[in-house]
Parts: structure tokens; sequence; C-alpha cells
């Protein structure tokens, strides 16, 4: 099989693929469930520029036939494990003139805008590099109508952040 890469990853394919083979999941569009496991056997030595993307190669294995010739997927590549790093739920995050930020509750149960450093993103959820710490409450909901110090009411909470392994 073979998918399209977004060429800003080209150097983490390379570096990663430098270190052994490099897994790749596929998944049925929109979401749907995995149809199979298996890794990248080639990287196309130019980019596209037309569309920005590298070609990847993949060898997938299809032992449940429900891979098919032409097909749409979704591939999933694991670049990287990021462990022990704050997850928010992606639209948790907001975006001002001073870049990305959260709303953050505090004890005293008032707003507290946060300025934060992002990472990666994927499934929903963002990884927040800098300005939050795990078992901090965000607000994901309604954040435009906040200022810090305002106070607010937690209607039905999703549970802290945690802490926890990403790949």
């Amino acid at each position: 099989m073979s998918f399209p890469v977004p060429d800003r990853y080209l150097s983490d394919v390379r570096q990663r693929l430098a270190l052994g083979p490099l897994p790749l999941r596929v998944y049925a569009p929109g979401g749907g469930p995995e149809l199979g496991t298996g890794s990248v056997s080639l990287l196309d030595n130019s980019v596209d520029n037309s569309t920005g993307t590298i070609r990847l190669k993949g060898v997938v294995s299809n032992r449940d036939h429900l891979l098919w010739p032409s097909q749409s997927i979704e591939a999933v590549l694991t670049l990287q494990t990021e462990r022990h790093v704050v997850i928010v739920p992606k639209e948790a995050v907001q975006q001002n003139e001073r870049g990305p930020y959260l709303v953050v509750v505090a004890k005293d149960q008032t707003a507290n805008l946060r300025p934060i450093a992002t990472g990666v993103e994927g499934d929903g959820k963002i990884v927040v590099t800098r300005g939050v710490e795990a078992g901090a409450d965000v607000v994901v909901d309604g954040q435009l109508r906040l200022r810090s110090g305002t106070k607010v009411k937690i209607a039905s909470a999703r549970g802290p952040l945690t802490s926890e392994s990403r790949p």
C-alpha cells in the first residue's frame, strides 16, 4: 500500500526509519475499526510540490481479508512515544493573539487563562508541553465567555487531566 504524508514530517520519518521498522496501523476512514498492522517498507526520494507530501509504502498483514485494492484507508504512523505528558481535549485549547491557551478552573472556582505550549495532537486530544499540570480542571465549552477571575460552575466534569503515555 502507498500513502502520502505531509512533507513537514520528512525529517521525523527519516530519523525513525533509521532506528528500525516504522510501525503502521491502518483504519477504516472516519475513525472506523482497525483493519491491519504492519510497517513502512519504503520512503520515496522526492517531495510532491503540488501537494506538499512525501509518499510512503507499507506492508500490512491482511489475514482477516479486510483490505481491498484501491480501498480508502487512514494510515497511522508512530514516530515517537512521549511518556508522562499532559493531554487535554482538543476543544479545550483556544487561540488568541499571543498563541494557544487553556482556561483552567482554580480551587476557588474562578477561571484562569493560561498560555500554553502544545505538542502533537491526534484522536481529538493535544499534548500540552508547558503551562498546565496534570490534575488541573480545564474548561472545554464556553471559554469565550470567560475572563480571568470569573466565577465558574462546573456543569459536568470529564475528570481531571492525567499524565499518560501517548504514541
